[in-house]
């Protein structure tokens, strides 16, 4: 029941929450600009761009293989936390404070 660290990343986003594909690829949320992101937590019309990753682990070369898959000023959708892929290919993007998600068609790519 002990953690292990294999690899860091640096992504210089603020990262939020993770969903597992069945691939096994990670898919993450975050907030690009993390001081828009508190300002839009304290004033839900100030828009926070959100961001979406695919990351795999190299184990062989212990290294993360990670791309960006969406960027949005936040007009879309404001303060992304979640990204879920599905079975159909698409990935649904919640966010934090909106109330509404976005059902996507994001290619899973090369990684």
């Amino acid at each position: 029941g002990q953690l292990t660290l294999i690899v860091e990343h640096l992504t210089e986003s603020g990262l939020d929450n993770l969903s597992i594909a069945a691939d096994g690829a990670v898919w993450i949320a975050a907030h690009p600009k993390m001081l828009d992101f508190l300002g839009h937590a304290k004033d839900p019309k100030h828009h926070s761009a959100s961001q979406i990753f695919r990351a795999r682990l190299d184990v062989a070369n212990a290294k993360f293989l990670i791309d960006e898959r969406a960027l949005d000023d936040g007009a879309t959708l404001s303060g992304s936390s979640v990204a879920l892929p599905l079975p159909s290919g698409r990935v649904v993007v919640g966010s934090v404070f909106e109330p509404h998600a976005l059902s996507c068609a994001i290619s899973p790519g090369a990684n």
